[in-house]
């Protein structure tokens, strides 16, 4: 009996351990392209109001929804706080050079994907990951309104201020929340909801990681294509030293033990939970092969890893994923893949549709925006030019959050002209569609 307690005492030590250790959290902190983290470098960032946007709801509820975004951020350690100031931002959205201003946009044609409420598009560093312009972008074509958290009405509206206290996480870097439902970062919402006014645990722990210390030095080099978790020997030699403490009453009753697996029992449990400090290895190969959109997500949640050359192969991995179609599929002749099919056909017809393998142009600015430009080859040598939201122009870079990210070089496309100029477009792999306009979700099969 003294032995199982014995026992008892060890793994309920090492469960503590555990817990203390090994934090397990959902949020995800935005970073570069090379793995730096994206933040402000300022105790305080102003944002204006589209004049548009406060016309478009009730007077004064725009401006309420604003302030309740921003004031649910605050008064956390070293995030810098976001404020209201007067006057309008820039004609349009995006970084205008030596007079940056920040903005809450209004548009009322939405260009981008249709499920989408809100994008925030920031623009940064690549160097540093210092963030040098963020607008968030309210859907037009939506139904929102400034909701009473506590009336029960049934209502086809999306709160305001819950859409922007979420936008307001991408403004301070956060990106989506991996795991946590109950986040204000959970990237989905239902009409009515308000609870995203209020942060949970999670997204207060992210915010305040992701300014926690000053952007990370530049990574010395990638070396090879596999993800290694950040080694935390320090960590775990600790963990065995208290370990050892706790139980040292324990040792004379352990020496008497006729069993010598016993007296092993603690290394053994602390070589298998901690490892003694060796990194953990995940091979991108594999992701790529069978990936899921779990395993995109923590792909996803290694990109924000402290560690500059784990976030860099995370990143890395990641381009690849987001280029292969997920398994799960589903077949063209079902309703849901019809109407995706029709989503991405917008006004055009079956004909227009072209396919073929990307090659990156250049990067295009326009009134504050970038593009990525892609020629788009179809195997019936006809080629059209593709414009994708997002990317980098020497020194800068920009992306849409909540977006799609732009595709890697010699990704197989679909893309479809829209009679307004624009375009709409998704992967193909093995007879599917995927991503792009269509989001994220299962692909279509059987669609060419």
């Amino acid at each position: 009996m003294r032995l199982s307690i014995a026992v008892v005492t060890v793994l309920l030590t090492t469960t503590v351990l555990v817990g203390f250790c090994c934090p397990v959290h959902a949020y995800t902190i935005n970073t570069t392209e090379s793995g730096k983290r994206i933040r402000w470098s300022v105790d305080t960032v102003g944002l204006q109001l589209d004049p548009a946007l406060e016309k478009w709801l009730p007077p004064g509820d725009a401006y309420a929804a604003v302030e309740m975004g921003f004031e649910a951020w605050r008064g956390l350690p070293r995030v810098p706080d976001l404020v209201l100031q007067p006057g309008a931002p820039s004609a349009s959205p995006g970084h205008h050079g030596k007079a940056p201003t920040n903005g809450v946009y209004l548009l009322e044609s939405w260009p981008y994907e249709r499920a989408k409420l809100a994008i925030t598009v920031v623009t940064y560093e690549m160097t540093t990951g210092r963030l040098l312009d963020a607008d968030v972008l309210v859907n037009g074509e939506t139904k929102f309104a400034l909701l009473d958290e506590h009336s029960q009405q049934q209502t086809t509206s999306y709160d305001i201020a819950a859409v922007l206290t979420h936008e307001t996480g991408h403004v301070l870097g956060l990106g989506e929340s991996a795991a946590d439902s109950g986040a204000t970062m959970w990237p989905y919402a239902m009409p009515g909801e308000t609870k995203k006014r209020s942060l949970a645990n999670d997204d207060e722990q992210g915010v305040m990681e992701n300014y926690l210390s000053s952007p990370p030095a530049s990574a010395s080099g990638c070396g090879a294509l596999t993800i290694a978790g950040k080694s935390h020997a320090g960590r775990s030699w600790l963990a065995f030293g208290v370990l050892a403490l706790a139980l040292r009453p324990l040792s004379g009753r352990l020496r008497r033990a006729r069993s010598a697996a016993l007296r092993l029992l603690p290394l053994c449990v602390l070589g298998l939970l901690f490892g003694f400090g060796e990194p953990l290895t995940l091979s991108p190969e594999a992701l790529v092969s069978n990936g899921t959109r779990d395993e995109r997500a923590l792909a996803e949640a290694l990109c924000s890893s402290p560690d500059e050359q784990v976030a860099m192969r995370a990143h890395q991995v990641l381009g690849q994923l987001l280029a292969r179609a997920p398994r799960n599929a589903v077949a063209l002749c079902l309703p849901q893949s019809a109407e995706r099919m029709r989503a991405l056909l917008g006004n055009a017809q079956p004909r227009d549709l072209r396919v073929g393998e990307a090659k990156q142009l250049q990067t295009l600015e326009v009134d504050g925006l970038l593009f990525t430009e892609y020629a788009v080859h179809g195997s019936d040598g006809r080629s059209t030019t593709l414009r994708v939201p997002g990317g980098t122009r020497g020194d800068i870079g920009q992306r849409l959050l909540d977006g799609e990210l732009p595709p890697a070089d010699g990704s197989q496309l679909a893309v479809v002209p829209q009679a307004d100029g624009s375009q709409h477009w998704a992967y193909v792999a093995q007879g599917r569609l995927f991503g792009g306009h269509l989001g994220d979700g299962p692909a279509i099969e059987g669609a060419l």
